[in-house]
């Protein structure tokens, strides 16, 4: 996961009720998981249901290592698996609802 990067795209609105939201991507509703609406709620910073109700454009890039601290924040982190696996993978099947978009930089890796 190293070096990738996450935002949330463009939705047309976004619907919060206790944990779990639901988004709409052009004519798609996408119904989220608990988790899946901590994601985006990490990438907006600011806090639970944020976003309810707004057709904001895209956020911010984020480090998705950014995104796994707060899911480990929030939900603890599982006995044997690894985080940022199961984070890359959330954030794959997220991005292919459209729900965010991911990048990978390209060039050297600082370190």
């Amino acid at each position: 996961m190293s070096g990738l990067r996450v935002r949330r795209a463009p939705v047309a609105d976004w619907y919060v009720a206790g944990e779990e939201s639901a988004v709409m991507v052009g004519a798609t509703v996408v119904v989220l998981s608990a988790l899946a609406t901590a994601v985006l709620e990490i990438l907006d910073g600011s806090g639970a249901g944020s976003g309810a109700g707004s057709g904001a454009g895209a956020g911010a890039w984020t480090d998705a290592a950014v995104v796994t601290a707060g899911l480990v924040e929030l939900f603890g982190a599982p006995d044997g698996v690894d985080v940022h696996a199961t984070t890359a993978s959330v954030l794959t099947d997220l991005a292919e609802q459209g729900v965010v978009e991911t990048e990978q930089p390209s060039g050297p890796v600082a370190g």
